[in-house]
């Protein structure tokens, strides 16, 4: 319990940060595009024999090429719209003026464009995508930081730099040009520095290439495949796609170990390959999240995170976990740091003990990333102790994340008393003072719970409101009416 409430308390001087907030706040301002885009992710690979060859043969393609649309235009360009939206959310907490957050917002995603090289020797749609996310997070806030502080500093000259008499909308937008040339200008020079001194093409290539380097040493056994599993659960946990991130040290020291399986036949003898990441680690995603979902679903008092994963848990079957990682969310959110860190870590061991030891047959086959739990071990192992180990994992993963579930649901409940504290304080002053305010139509905390209020009647209306009779005597002890009474918990 101590532990507990000292994991609160941290958790709750985090949130307080403005660039903590501001990242939170901008991954849930993409939960449409993420929605959109795992669908659609769904669709286009769906594992089912026959389905990929009728979907891609159908009508010349007609229907893989629509899924690809949706795809391209939503994940496909993911980190731009991280981009946008965490800038957005940069500046409603440090400025109210739309100007300036355009402003911003512009120099964000010219710096995104620069460091992510998107337009180095032609156009490059993939580095638009989940691989560029840490560069995302640099250019929302980096940027947007810089600019602020450019603004600022400019806004305090006595006269206008530069005004060319057209309108006052005109002016002000003219305002933002010599921030994001400053801010655009410092970038410029870092990229380019990194670009010589590294011989990359871009910021983000340097940073894949330190990643990649961090596995050339030692064997391909458990330490590496251990510290791969650790790396990329960090990397998610701070907002960075960390299974795309690390791509290229899966292709390099991983994915070979199914071939090498299959040559050997009877004599396979390799434990580590791209499917063990897949379907014994990687459950639901990154953090092993099925475990998590499981987890809310089953035991969560908290309606609003239940609803999440309801909405999360067809995506999250086919591993596609963005919706769950960005909506509750578990990106800088230290109570969920231990166990999205530890569940693929005990993951990882049991299932590499399994396999190595013979309690599991080597993988020897081919499984689509996207197989649902169950049938993926028993493709992969072709047997269902396959199968097993997967439920095994997923139990031992549910049990360690459960403490945690309902620690945040404490947070939840904790955060809802005390707005509902204040809600109340701020309507007995309007009260007091005989003033009328709608406060469904308010913009601002009270407002919004106003509108959570008005969202859980809505929901409880059929349940948890129940109705009482209270009668009303008279002075002779005489039943003379009854008063009906709603009561809702």
């Amino acid at each position: 319990m101590e532990i507990a409430n000292r994991l609160l308390d941290f958790s709750e001087k985090v949130q307080k940060y403005s660039v903590i907030r501001a990242i939170r706040d901008g991954l849930v301002s993409m939960i449409p595009v993420l929605i959109i885009g795992a669908f659609a992710l769904i669709l286009k690979s769906f594992p089912i024999p026959g389905y990929i060859d009728f979907i891609t043969t159908f009508g010349n393609g007609f229907i893989n090429n629509f899924f690809n649309f949706i795809y391209s235009a939503t994940f496909g360009v993911l980190s731009v719209y991280m981009t946008i939206s965490i800038s957005r959310a940069f500046m409603k907490i440090k400025d109210d003026s739309i100007i300036v957050h355009f402003g911003a917002i512009l120099a964000s995603v010219l710096v995104f464009f620069m460091l992510s090289g998107s337009f180095n020797e032609g156009f490059k749609l993939d580095n638009m995508g989940p691989k560029s996310m840490l560069i995302a997070l640099i250019s929302g806030l980096g940027a947007s930081a810089l600019y602020m502080f450019f603004y600022r500093l400019m806004a305090k000259r006595p006269k206008r730099i530069l005004s060319l008499g057209a309108d006052s909308g005109f002016n002000r937008m003219l305002s933002t040009l010599f921030p994001v040339l400053f801010v655009s200008l410092c970038f410029a020079i870092v990229n380019l520095f990194i670009i010589e001194v590294f011989r990359v093409d871009s910021f983000r290539d340097f940073y894949i290439m330190i990643l990649n380097k961090l596995f050339s040493i030692g064997d391909n056994g458990f330490i590496k495949g251990f510290f791969f599993v650790f790396l990329s659960s960090v990397l998610w946990f701070f907002g960075v796609h960390g299974s795309d991130a690390l791509e290229g040290v899966m292709q390099t020291y991983f994915v070979p170990g199914l071939q090498a399986n299959i040559d050997a036949g009877s004599a396979a003898n390799t434990v580590l390959t791209k499917e063990f990441f897949d379907c014994f680690v990687l459950m639901g995603g990154c953090g092993s999240a099925i475990c998590l979902l499981i987890a809310i679903l089953a035991f969560s008092r908290n309606k609003a995170r239940r609803g999440l994963g309801i909405t999360a848990s067809v995506p999250m079957i086919f591993n596609i976990n963005e919706l769950m990682v960005f909506g509750l969310p578990i990106i800088f959110n230290p109570i969920m740091l231990i166990p999205f860190l530890l569940v693929p870590l005990v993951c990882y061991t049991v299932a590499y003990i399994a396999i190595s030891t013979g309690m599991v047959p080597y993988i020897t086959s081919q499984v689509e990333w996207t197989t649902p739990i169950i049938l993926g071990g028993y493709r992969a192992t072709g047997s269902i102790a396959g199968s097993f180990l997967q439920l095994f994992n997923v139990a031992l993963g549910v049990a360690i994340y459960l403490p945690f579930v309902k620690i945040l649901d404490r947070q939840s409940e904790k955060t809802v008393k005390k707005n509902y504290d204040e809600f109340m304080t701020y309507f007995l002053e309007n009260e007091a003072n005989l003033q009328s305010t709608k406060l469904y139509e308010l913009n601002n905390i009270y407002g919004s719970f106003a509108k959570e209020l008005t969202a859980d009647i809505k929901h409880d209306l059929a349940k948890n409101i129940t109705m009482f009779y209270q009668p009303l005597y008279n002075y002779e002890d005489k039943c003379v009416a009854v008063e009906a009474l709603l009561r809702w918990t």
